[in-house]
């Protein structure tokens, strides 16, 4: 019902537009007024039809005007990921009984506006092949296959 309702409003709001338009046109632009028009009422008809979800951006444009104030959201959205996803690799890491001194994750926002998680930086207590292998193996069936880089701290 809604969808007539939007449909007759604007017919009726381009047709009374229209008029006016053709009306205080001079003669010499006529033609082109009503080429205008047209091309203007197909515009709003076909808008009312997509419920004002028409857009004329070609794909992948989607994203090139991005605010400041998006961007900002996306840096503080992805620095809250990379510490609550090393916290959750912390404490699982802690749970196996392997002592990690830090951990840092790298993570990164695509086109779309997806977060991917792109690796993981660790810094074990001690050298140890086993423990190596154990930690990776734990993230990467926790997490996904991600890259993992290992390091040791001062002995």
């Amino acid at each position: 019902m809604k969808l007539i309702t939007d449909l007759t409003l604007t017919v009726c709001l381009i047709s009374v537009v229209s008029v006016i338009i053709l009306m205080l046109s001079p003669d010499r632009l006529r033609r082109e007024m009503k080429t205008v028009v047209a091309i203007v009422s197909a515009a709003a008809i076909c808008a009312a039809l997509s419920h004002g979800e028409l857009t004329f951006m070609p794909e992948g444009f989607e994203n090139i005007a991005l605010s400041y104030e998006t961007l900002e959201h996306d840096r503080l959205v992805q620095a809250e990921l990379e510490d609550r996803v090393g916290g959750y690799i912390s404490f699982f890491l802690e749970e196996a009984g392997i002592e990690c001194k830090k951990v840092s994750v790298g993570t990164t926002i695509d086109g779309q506006r997806r977060i991917f998680i792109t690796g993981a930086s660790l810094e074990l207590a001690d050298k140890n092949a086993e423990t190596e292998a154990r930690a990776t193996a734990l993230i990467k069936e926790k997490i996904g296959d991600i890259e993992v880089k290992i390091s040791y701290g001062e002995e």
